[in-house]
């Protein structure tokens, strides 16, 4: 009943595109009466169960480090090939280090490896939040974006968006000028009416940079792709550049 309880949750929450932490809460109770029936079982001696979540830190412990020296393949996404690799050192290092302690306490009382493996589990966690915020965080910047637009609104130019933009700018830059949204479509358009306006725009990873277009007035690698802002003047002068966006 357990089992089926957690498997079942696990499916139906891994088909749903929305995630939330809480949403494990659901498994607690399952996992708590698993690991009541156990715990009997763990009170035999030279019970080796433990060296299972002391592979678990270890083995993620030097997948991080293979992150680093690049032998695992990380995708297209731009900021993965840009990310620092200290951290991934320092976490692979540390969670290498929390599992061999974990392995070390196998001969210890059932009352010492239960504390080993909480405080190992909050350290993990830990270290791992340490260890995306340090790497990921210039993926998602938008100190740069922000600034430079706000340079622009000062200087009283037009601001539109392609589509994709959630207002995202306008705290860190403290703009006050409403963002105009319009379709790619529109763009061209747009331009002519506000020849001295700014477009932003995002690409994909996979659609930028696209040919035979001009540079942009900024090009800032953001999340999964490249946040630009184009001027309107290019876009009037390139039809090519309305073409690319998404």
């Amino acid at each position: 009943l357990c089992l089926v309880w957690t498997v079942a949750v696990l499916i139906a929450f891994s088909l749903i595109s929305g995630k939330r932490a809480h949403y494990m809460l659901l498994f607690f109770p399952a996992v708590a009466l698993l690991l009541a029936r156990l715990l009997p079982m763990a009170e035999r001696a030279r019970d080796r169960s433990i060296f299972l979540p002391a592979l678990v830190f270890a083995g993620t412990g030097a997948l991080l480090f293979a992150a680093g020296m690049n032998l695992i393949p990380l995708g297209k996404v731009p900021w993965l090939s840009d990310m620092p690799t200290l951290p991934l050192y320092l976490t692979g290092a540390s969670l290498a280090g929390i599992g061999f302690t974990i392995a070390a306490a196998h001969a210890r009382g059932l009352g010492t490896r239960i504390k080993m493996l909480s405080v190992a589990t909050c350290a993990m966690i830990l270290v791992m939040t340490w260890c995306l915020m340090r790497v990921s965080w210039p993926a998602y910047d938008v100190r740069p974006t922000s600034l430079y637009l706000a340079s622009l609104e000062a200087q009283g130019a037009p601001l539109a968006a392609i589509t994709r933009y959630d207002s995202e700018y306008i705290f860190y830059g403290r703009m006050k000028t409403r963002v105009e949204k319009i379709l790619g479509t529109a763009a061209e358009s747009w331009a002519r009416t506000n020849p001295n306006g700014y477009v932003l725009s995002f690409y994909h990873s996979g659609n930028w940079p696209p040919a035979g277009v001009p540079a942009p007035a900024l090009e800032v690698r953001y999340r999964g792709g490249t946040m630009v802002v184009w001027r309107a003047g290019d876009i009037v002068a390139h039809p090519r550049i309305a073409q690319t966006f998404e």
